[in-house]
């Protein structure tokens, strides 16, 4: 197991009340998984994964345990989980234009990453080299020629193959995907999609795949947790997730579903 989550609970103290954001959430993640996490706006997805990182505001209180590596993230100082972001977790964002800087080359700021997560000290060429490596590696078209371009020179599906690009160059373990194709097309979406798969079989690399679509979580996940209000609802393999949910919100979600598109999803798990 790569990580266990027990018990987690997040609030936030507003002026006068309180939210809370998750209630004893507890869920596992194994090496080399996807396992998606499905749940409508508000439900806790995004508190989820900064809880995870310990990105949360200062007015946020959090308890239980965040368990990687045999230590409780929650009990590490700032500059101990400063050597865990990155390096062993890492996450893309839904808005991936917004998440590059605009004033930086996109290249350049694959080589900043390189330089601040590698030990080995390699001069400018080798950093520009292993740059284009791994925007090949995501897929990027033409990376020689591109690698000066700047993020708004960039659609958003390749914008989100050079935020995907950055974070494997700290060579991460686990990979948080904060709903990374929400705001892209409909082919874009499928190409990142096929792209986080990709990853997952070559690399091994352990995602957690945020997305409010059970349509797209079904399409690259093992296995899917059901949030709603903060709290699990349910969890199981996508193939039971599909043929025997449990909880009424999980069958309201799957009944909104296209029929035909449901049945393309039932095919696919079954292996048709």
């Amino acid at each position: 197991m790569l990580l266990q989550i027990n018990n987690l609970t997040v609030e936030f103290k507003m002026k006068d009340s309180k939210i809370i954001a998750l209630k004893n959430v507890s869920m596992k993640l194994n090496e080399n998984q996807i396992l998606g996490i499905v749940g409508e706006s508000g439900s806790g997805k995004s508190t989820l994964c900064l809880a995870i990182l310990k990105l949360l505001p200062s007015n946020a209180t959090i308890s239980g345990e965040i368990i990687y590596q045999n230590q409780n993230l929650l009990n590490l100082k700032e500059k101990e989980m400063q050597k865990i972001r990155g390096k062993h977790i890492t996450m893309i964002f839904q808005n991936p234009v917004g998440s590059l800087f605009p004033l930086k080359k996109i290249g350049d700021q694959i080589i900043e990453v390189l330089q601040l997560h590698q030990n080995e000290k390699k001069n400018k060429n080798e950093l520009k080299q292993e740059a284009i490596h791994l925007l090949n590696q995501v897929l990027f078209p033409t990376p020689e020629k591109r690698f000066n371009d700047y993020p708004h020179q960039l659609s958003g599906g390749m914008a989100q193959k050079v935020a995907i690009a950055k974070a494997l160059a700290c060579k991460p373990k686990i990979l948080l995907a904060d709903e990374p194709t929400s705001s892209l097309d409909s082919i874009a979406e499928q190409e990142i999609l096929e792209l986080l798969k990709k990853i997952n079989d070559e690399q091994k690399l352990s995602i957690i795949f945020i997305s409010h679509n059970l349509n797209t979580v079904a399409q690259i996940c093992d296995h899917i947790i059901v949030l709603k209000n903060g709290e699990i609802i349910e969890k199981n393999t996508t193939e039971k997730i599909f043929t025997q949910p449990q909880h009424p919100y999980t069958k309201k979600l799957i009944h909104t579903l296209n029929k035909n598109l449901f049945r393309m999803i039932q095919n696919k798990i079954s292996g048709e």
